[in-house]
């Protein structure tokens, strides 16, 4: 059977809201269309500045149209995502309905060997990391490709050879980007697990919080945490001194931004036990 292509299954998953994914990509195209139009009018704007054009009625005309081409990219775009937002959620809720329905129908034994940490990073934490995608992915993927295949077709029509001219930066930015994506792959199954464990670690503290209390092994067990928090950290290294060494672009960002939960969690490491 041909394997399914990521965006094809999301695609399939929300098959009840393809209406308005459809009709948030119709809205960012027509955006996109609509940024453009500064742009046309700020050339008309310059060549009358080099005529010498000095009424300002000469300009009124192309500022209100710059103007409007503005406003209505700023509402096309803005409704656009919203859309896209709400058919994202519902499309969400579905996506976490099918895993709740498949967890009775697995083995006992993936069930008992699956920590609640694991469980929980699956149907919350990572359900909830493709929101930002998923309301992205249609309408600005597809206003992101249609903004730059429009101005290629204007320069054709300007020039050729400039439209040719500034198409020679594609074969760098394509090799750019597949160095960028082998170390994210690399490192994002490690990120992965270091999450998963701190799920799991998270989740035993709340569940057996009073149970090591009763036994006398706070200090153990906040010991433990600690480990988990500090592996969770060295986690969002993304980039390491190997990437650097192959000759990776120094200016990115060493390590991401800690999460604001992460941080709780390290400056209250008694946060479950305290009391």
């Amino acid at each position: 059977m041909e394997q399914q292509s990521p965006v094809g299954r999301i695609w399939q998953w929300g098959e009840a809201e393809h209406g308005r994914l459809i009709t948030a990509v119709v809205l960012a195209v027509l955006g996109t269309v609509c940024g453009m139009v500064p742009y046309f009018a700020a050339a008309k704007i310059i060549t009358l500045l080099l005529a010498g054009e000095q009424a300002l009625n000469a300009y009124t005309p192309w500022l209100l149209t710059a103007l409007c081409g503005y406003l209505l990219r700023t509402v096309l775009y803005n409704s656009a995502l919203s859309i896209s937002h709400k058919a994202t959620y519902n499309i969400l809720k579905t996506i976490r309905q099918m895993l709740l329905a498949k967890l009775p129908k697995l083995p006992l034994g993936t069930v008992m060997d699956t920590s609640s940490g694991k469980l929980k990073q699956t149907i919350v934490d990572q359900v909830d990391g493709m929101e930002t995608t998923l309301a992205h992915l249609f309408p600005e993927m597809t206003a992101n490709i249609a903004a730059p295949v429009l101005t290629i077709v204007y320069l054709f029509v300007l020039d050729w050879r400039l439209a040719l001219l500034s198409m020679a930066f594609l074969p760098g930015s394509y090799a750019l980007a597949e160095r960028m994506k082998r170390p994210v792959q690399r490192t994002g199954a490690a990120f992965k697990e270091q999450a998963g464990a701190l799920n799991a670690a998270t989740m035993d503290r709340a569940v057996n919080a009073l149970t090591y209390r009763v036994f006398g092994r706070e200090e153990e067990r906040r010991a433990a945490y600690e480990e988990h928090l500090t592996a969770y950290e060295h986690g969002l290294a993304v980039f390491d001194s190997r990437d650097l060494k192959k000759g990776f672009p120094v200016f990115v960002q060493r390590k991401l931004p800690l999460p604001a939960a992460y941080t709780t969690l390290r400056r209250e490491n008694s946060f479950f036990f305290s009391g």
